[in-house]
């Protein structure tokens, strides 16, 4: 949010005027908690916490003459949001949360390339704003503008693309029939642009916000130990790991380990092969407990296997946490075979729960038991993927190697 360019200073200077010219008597402002004053000239102080509005200043004229001038405050903000994952809609499985205040412009919102086939209802690569104008209704002579950096965005109406509201040139005039307007933002091709939200009076701008979008170059994908009977997989510690990583930016997809077979074909792999080929990505993390463990070796083993048919990317991160070999049962065969062509490995295991339990991955770059540790030494195979220490572990080992 800022304020008018004559506020953002947080003050506005007054000169007395008129046949009674200096011999103002005193100040005052309907500015809650400004100041009265005296003499030829006043400065009222704007706080940055200021509510939009119209306010008036009025000089008191020695013989009872007043003069009144009227301060329009003016905010203008733009809200944007994470992307919707897996369906249209929020929740599914990430709820709706914003790109906070101080990340806006660096290093921005993240966005998908919508170069895939979905359409009409089923659209998910679109960024959601929300503009915020106030006061509401427009002041006189003020108008609202949405100005693109370039053409790598285009700016619609809705989520499904219904009217375009920047597809050719620059800028566009925003109506509003309310103090707050949604709008969606496309990445057609790729690339990085700003948006910007501009307040503007004649051919002035005298206030504006502004959102970066970048375009993801890489997917993580999130797999859950074994869903029991009733189990659900939301409630495994893999998911806390999605959820922080999707609200710091990554364009996460998590999922129920089954959605990959012991050839590493399903839902995880289709999605990875459609951003490779058609969102622009090139950096891959997969990472999963229990199952989901076997499922990331398989996962990856594919992706390594069809690279011909897929195109250029790397796997830059993989984590097993306590891994179990996806085409076993539920009391065998620990996953101890390393993902193939990853850049980065970490294996955490216990071995308090035997026969459910991890082991040492040859060639990874942390082995840990975590039995061995103080705060770990309790940890079973139903426990581990829960401990803080092992889900911030697995968070920020993949944030150092890959960013989104």
């Amino acid at each position: 949010m800022k304020l008018m360019p004559d506020a953002i200073g947080h003050e506005i200077s007054f000169e007395a005027s008129g046949h009674e010219g200096a011999r103002f008597a005193s100040w005052s402002s309907t500015i809650s908690n400004a100041p009265s004053g005296s003499g030829s000239t006043y400065t009222l102080p704007i706080s940055s916490n200021t509510p939009p509005g119209m306010y008036t200043v009025t000089g008191h004229g020695v013989h009872g003459c007043d003069h009144v001038a009227t301060v329009v405050v003016i905010k203008v903000d733009m809200t944007a949001y994470r992307p919707t994952t897996e369906g249209p809609a929020y929740g599914i499985p990430f709820d709706k949360h914003e790109v906070p205040e101080d990340l806006e412009e660096t290093p921005g919102a993240g966005i998908r390339v919508n170069g895939d086939t979905e359409s009409g209802t089923n659209e998910n690569d679109l960024i959601e704003v929300e503009l915020n104008a106030e006061p509401y209704p427009t002041p006189s002579g003020l108008t609202y503008v949405l100005k693109r950096q370039n053409s790598n965005i285009k700016v619609w109406d809705s989520q499904t693309m219904g009217t375009a509201i920047l597809d050719s040139g620059t800028e566009a005039t925003i109506t509003f029939s309310a103090a707050t307007k949604t709008v969606w933002v496309e990445n057609p091709s790729g690339g990085s642009a700003d948006l910007e939200f501009i307040a503007r009076s004649g051919t002035t701008d005298v206030c504006s916000d502004k959102v970066h979008f970048y375009a993801f170059q890489a997917i993580v994908i999130g797999l859950s130990g074994e869903v029991w009977p009733g189990g659900d997989p939301l409630a495994n510690g893999m998911y806390n790991v999605a959820q922080e990583l999707y609200a710091r930016g990554y364009d996460v997809h998590y999922y129920d380990e089954d959605v990959v077979d012991n050839n590493g074909a399903g839902a995880a792999y289709d999605e990875v092969v459609r951003a490779i080929q058609h969102r622009g990505v090139t950096r891959v993390g997969i990472y999963g407990h229990s199952h989901g463990g076997g499922s990331t070796h398989d996962l990856a083993e594919r992706l390594n296997a069809n690279r011909g048919a897929i195109g250029t990317f790397t796997v830059n991160f993989t984590a097993y946490v306590d891994a179990i070999q996806n085409d076993s049962n539920y009391d065998t065969d620990s996953e101890l075979r390393l993902p193939p062509s990853t850049a980065y490995h970490m294996n955490y295991y216990q071995t308090n729960d035997w026969p459910l339990l991890g082991g040492p991955v040859a060639g990874a770059n942390e082995n840990l038991n975590v039995n061995t540790t103080q705060w770990g030494q309790n940890l079973d195979h139903g426990t581990i993927d829960n401990n803080a220490n092992v889900i911030n572990a697995v968070r920020d080992r993949l944030i150092q190697q890959m960013q989104p």
